[in-house]
């Protein structure tokens, strides 16, 4: 369950707060399934009709433990010799049936809590959505990236992803992603790893001025971002350094 503070800072006539332990007390009784309903007669009742400061807002989310399994997210931080406290964050799709999760957002929320990441949004969700997407499409549909050079290829290109989608059983992508401080240099750094075949990596990529068709242009980009991309493994893992002074 998520809420706004304005739950928990709800005031009575007499100017004392509802306050965590009455929400506590709300949300171990089960009545039912009807979680909002009850936590908001308890918030009105408390009020006793004094007019609200703030917003009230409540969301609930019902996890179906029969459901498939969602990404798993782990953080962890370190507080090094900067100024800044360097974390990691690791997002792993595990094996499952589940054919329409897309991270990204949930990622770029996590990443809008670090202040200095903020104005460097655009740039970090290109890079991770060109590599997630290249995991996706290419490692794990194992589509055909050379079809996107017409507008006709383009259509096809995603009519047969939507099938690939649909007959797909399992997807294992691994999404790495850590953000250092050393001086005044800020390093983010993606890792994406997926469980398809790989691809030959040594070979010579166009460079970005040359390739003018409708696809194969986001890796490009993601190269003229980044201070470096390494492919590894079988091709099937990629890192990303993004960096920016501080």
């Amino acid at each position: 369950m998520c809420l706004l503070d304005g739950v928990t800072e709800a005031v009575r006539p007499d100017g004392e707060m509802f306050g965590e332990e009455r929400l506590e007390e709300c949300l171990n009784q089960d009545r039912g399934g009807l979680l909002l309903e009850e936590v908001k007669t308890a918030v009105d009742t408390f009020c006793e009709g004094q007019s609200r400061k703030d917003d009230v807002t409540m969301v609930e989310i019902i996890c179906d433990g029969n459901a498939s399994v969602l990404p798993c997210i782990r953080t962890s931080s370190v507080r090094g010799e900067s100024d800044q406290c360097d974390w990691q964050m690791v997002v792993e799709l595990a094996p499952n049936k589940r054919r329409d999760v897309d991270p990204l957002p949930m990622i770029m929320d996590v990443l809008m809590q670090d202040d200095g990441l903020v104005q460097h949004k655009e740039n970090l969700f290109l890079i991770m959505s060109e590599l997630f997407t290249n995991a996706l499409d290419h490692g794990v549909l194992g589509m055909d990236g050379s079809l996107k050079q017409t507008v006709e290829g383009m259509m096809q290109y995603f009519s047969e992803r939507e099938k690939a989608l649909a007959s797909l059983e399992t997807v294992a992508i691994r999404i790495e992603i850590k953000h250092t401080t050393h001086q005044n240099e800020s390093v983010f750094m993606v890792r994406v790893e997926d469980s398809g075949p790989g691809f030959d990596y040594k070979r010579e990529s166009a460079s970005l001025s040359e390739t003018g068709a409708m696809g194969g242009r986001g890796l490009q980009l993601v190269r003229s971002l980044c201070k470096e991309i390494v492919f590894q493994g079988r091709g099937n893992e990629v890192e990303a350094t993004y960096t920016f002074n501080v």
